[in-house]
């Protein structure tokens, strides 16, 4: 009896854990461009220039193939930069502990963003996305923190030109997951066909065996022992 109620309990638990917990490696940031091909982001760059951010060490990834969730331990840096030079760096964004859920990235740590030197040649804040106005002084500031919080506050004739950085723009949906390649979208870049929005992309490790797994074996040899017990064969 001992033995048919711990098989009863095993299969019930088997059934419970079939969620794999998979270690995963960011490929690309990428986002839409109305025309051309999307603008590839770095990932956690090297420096490439004298006063820049000290290279970051890679976060480690995790991907529940359950509930959809991307979770993250360390600090992703996220850069837009067309020449390796202060004024060929657009911004940098940097997310602690990045976390996406049901479409959110509310449950990530800590979100910062740093314009670089291409703004000041535009007369713009690529961080707080708006345009100096014709005094070229940006009369406007930006605010990250504590956590995951933004503001933005638009003063004298400076011009929003759209959205300030933040961590709403991670507010990313599950596009498709087939055990080696997982991408996350944005909306607007699954509606626009990749000519808006963002696109992370990631590549898996091997897909570890569930609990389910290494369970199953030894409940068959369980509940056979136990068949042949009730029926005396």
């Amino acid at each position: 009896m001992k033995n048919l109620v711990l098989a009863t309990a095993m299969l019930a638990l088997s059934a419970s854990v079939d969620a794999a917990i998979i270690q995963v490696t960011p490929v690309s940031h990428l986002t839409g461009r109305a025309s051309g091909a999307p603008t590839v982001w770095k990932i956690n760059p090297a420096p490439t220039f004298s006063g820049d951010v000290a290279g970051i060490a890679m976060p480690t990834f995790w991907f529940n193939d359950v509930t959809g969730e991307l979770s993250s331990s360390g600090v992703a840096q996220f850069r837009v930069q067309t020449s390796p030079t202060w004024n060929g760096l657009h911004f940098d964004r940097f997310i602690t502990d990045l976390n996406i859920v049901g479409g959110s990235a509310a449950g990530s740590t800590a979100y910062n963003c740093t314009n670089g030197g291409f703004g000041n040649m535009i007369r713009a804040s690529m961080c707080g996305n708006y345009l100096f106005g014709g005094d070229d002084i940006d009369n406007s500031t930006v605010t990250y923190g504590p956590g995951t919080a933004f503001s933005r506050v638009i003063g004298g004739d400076d011009v929003i030109a759209g959205a300030q950085q933040s961590i709403d723009d991670y507010n990313l949906a599950l596009a498709s997951f087939n055990g080696s390649a997982l991408v996350f979208e944005s909306a607007d870049w699954t509606s626009s066909g990749g000519k808006a929005g963002l696109q992370l992309n990631f590549a898996a490790a091997a897909v570890p065996l569930p609990a389910a797994g290494w369970l199953f074996g030894p409940l068959i040899g369980l509940l056979a022992l136990v068949r042949r017990r009730l029926t005396g064969s």
